[in-house]
């Protein structure tokens, strides 16, 4: 994560995450009912949310006593758009279809971006096809929360996320060469709600630097002296 501050009470964050999701359908298999119908998928994805916050400054404690001492702590607010790129999936079916052939479940794993026709049920038992993945996806991020500056640390941030999926997972529904009769729905949003907590560093780039210069200076009067 980084933060940089942009006006006074005005921050912009950006953030590189490596995510989980999961999806989970139940009886449901396309237009059809099935009782014995059940999805899950395990999703891996790399995230990069940007959000944009209003920042407040409170201050607590009295400062005329305990050495004039103060706690400050700061709530913001605010949003920005959220890129995500889909690596990975992978899950479990269970089907009446299956069951039917003597199948209890089938492990797979999922391969984006191959003509459905290229897959065999024979060698290609344990795959799930998406012909047509949105691997990149868009959303929108709402977060909140506070920043504490405690002393002897840099600061603290505890924030709460709000991801609105704006992207469907795909623009063609999942098959799986084993059992043609189920599918995979991808014409869905995947939302989520994430608490984070993390610990800033104030590099101060431009402090180090000057120090660094000053000190040269004065080697180099001492030498000429």
């Amino acid at each position: 994560m980084a933060s940089m501050r942009v006006r006074k009470n005005f921050v912009l964050n950006a953030q590189l995450l490596y995510s989980h999701r999961s999806k989970h359908i139940v009886g449901k298999n396309n237009s059809r009912s099935d009782n014995l119908f059940n999805l899950t998928s395990s999703m891996q994805y790399l995230e990069l949310p940007i959000f944009y916050v209003l920042e407040f400054k409170t201050l607590s404690g009295d400062p005329t006593g305990h050495g004039g001492r103060v706690k400050t702590y700061n709530w913001f607010i605010g949003g920005g758009p959220i890129i995500s790129y889909w690596l990975s999936n992978k899950g479990t079916l269970r089907s009446s279809p299956l069951k039917e052939v003597y199948i209890d479940h089938i492990d797979y794993t999922t391969v984006f971006g191959k003509d459905n026709n290229s897959f065999t049920a024979g060698s290609d038992f344990n795959k799930e096809s998406i012909s047509e993945p949105n691997r990149f996806q868009f959303g929108i991020n709402i977060t909140g929360g506070v920043a504490f500056e405690p002393v002897g640390f840099h600061k603290i941030v505890a924030s709460l996320h709000l991801n609105i999926a704006q992207t469907f997972l795909g623009k063609s529904d999942g098959i799986f060469p084993a059992s043609l009769d189920d599918i995979d729905v991808l014409k869905a949003k995947n939302h989520s709600i994430r608490l984070s907590v993390a610990y800033l560093f104030d590099t101060k780039l431009e402090t180090s630097k000057k120090g660094k210069s000053t000190k040269g200076k004065e080697t180099q009067r001492k030498k000429r002296r």
